[in-house]
């Protein structure tokens, strides 16, 4: 489907027009996408407008980024769903998954970058004990954080590994850090504590884990080589609401 949507935004000036039935739908299978929330009525959106399409196609050129846009103005449940209190909001997706909100200059060449350093998953591997425990403690450091996702599996280079690689973010603006591991003890409940409570290390389903700031638990997925991004990026999103 990726595929038919980016032929789309060729055909449509490289911006696709989404609507609250399509919003969710179109999303969920595009690994990047940038969202203008506009109204057609606002002086600046229409000032805007050339620069989001020059970025649109700067980015066409380069990076698998699919630019959208959507009438805020009038799709006002859509609008408060994701937050967006004037226009033009423009926010980045990741699987449907809300990461970012971009707040620089109103410029192609500025938010052709912005989205380009954000179209590469970005997620921290855990190797060992020590490893995961200063990598949590540093995130405990951070009053922004609302959780961490670590997806567990029987090889990193498996396709469950590959699906979760693309959900993985570290945006500036998303309060969510995500890593991997072959490790299922680095990820199991009281991961904060030292040593490491007993776990079954023979036990390879592949798994994604979501934990609260402190390190504990509050939701698992099982996942397979059928799981789609769209899945776990909808389950990431439910856990931390």
């Amino acid at each position: 489907r990726l595929a038919l949507v980016l032929a789309l935004a060729v055909a449509s000036e490289l911006v696709v027009d989404l609507d609250e039935a399509s919003l969710d739908e179109v999303l969920e299978d595009i690994p990047t996408a940038v969202v203008n929330f506009h109204a057609p009525w606002c002086a600046h959106c229409v000032r805007f407008e050339s620069e989001y399409l020059a970025a649109a196609e700067i980015s066409s050129a380069r990076d698998k980024v699919v630019y959208a846009r959507i009438d805020a103005a009038e799709l006002r449940d859509v609008a408060e769903k994701y937050n967006v209190e004037g226009f033009p909001h423009v926010k980045l997706f990741r699987h449907g998954r809300y990461a970012d909100d971009y707040d620089g200059p109103h410029e192609a060449q500025a938010l052709a970058r912005w989205a380009r350093k954000r179209s590469a998953p970005s997620a921290r591997e855990l190797k060992d004990w020590p490893d995961a425990r200063s990598f949590l403690g540093s995130l405990m450091l951070d009053d922004a954080l609302s959780g961490l996702v670590v997806g567990v599996f029987s090889s990193n280079a498996s396709k469950a590994a590959a699906t979760f690689s693309s959900v993985a973010s570290r945006d500036d603006g998303d309060d969510v850090e995500f890593a991997f591991t072959t490790r299922p003890a680095l990820v199991a409940e009281q991961l904060r504590g030292a040593p490491p409570p007993p776990v079954n290390e023979s036990d390879k389903t592949d798994r994604v884990v979501v934990l609260d700031p402190e390190g504990d638990a509050v939701a698992q997925l099982a996942v397979d080589e059928t799981t789609t991004a769209g899945t776990v990026a909808a389950f990431v999103a439910a856990s931390l609401t």
